[in-house]
């Protein structure tokens, strides 16, 4: 709220203060958090639009073929379609989608869950760990040439344990 009733110049100094105030209540972001914000975005989506480029280039699988078939991989080649979604940044029905698309492909394939016929268990196929292994070094030397080549392995220890504190404890 601004009050106008003093001389100019005074009045002028009143709006900015006033101005001030309600624009650091309405957004309580210093100058470095929003640019700390916008800069890690900005990196990531030129990062992973690198990336896909690199492996759609090369005829590699796409990344988030690469990352379901990972979470399958790092958790013993089987996860109910629910423990999946936790494990992977999609949305259900483009996780959904993702996976069967890769049981087409017969990287996956699609089993009632033993213990809840209800459930969907996802179970990584040879052929998904084939395809795996196949796009890791395109993958890699994409991380390398358009993220880590930009750090030092000390900053990218540092930035692992500053951006892992954002995620959720479990």
């Amino acid at each position: 709220m601004v009050i106008c009733c003093i001389h100019n110049n005074i009045r002028l100094a009143f709006v900015v203060i006033a101005t001030t105030i309600l624009y650091t209540m309405a957004n309580p972001l210093s100058d470095n958090q929003l640019n700390a914000w916008k800069s890690l975005l900005n990196a990531h989506a030129a990062a992973v639009g690198a990336i896909e480029a690199r492996l759609h280039a090369s005829g590699k699988i796409p990344l988030t073929w690469y990352d379901v078939l990972w979470s399958l991989h790092k958790t013993g080649g089987h996860l109910r379609f629910r423990a999946l979604q936790d494990e992977i940044v999609l949305s259900r029905s483009a996780l959904s989608r993702s996976v069967d698309a890769l049981a087409r492909r017969k990287l996956v394939r699609k089993e009632a869950c033993p213990d809840d016929q209800r459930g969907v268990e996802v179970v990584l196929t040879e052929a998904g760990k084939s395809a795996l292994a196949d796009a890791w070094p395109v993958y890699s030397s994409g991380i390398k040439e358009h993220f880590a080549r930009h750090f030092t392995d000390d900053e990218c220890g540092r930035l692992a344990a500053i951006l892992g504190r954002v995620l959720p404890t479990q």
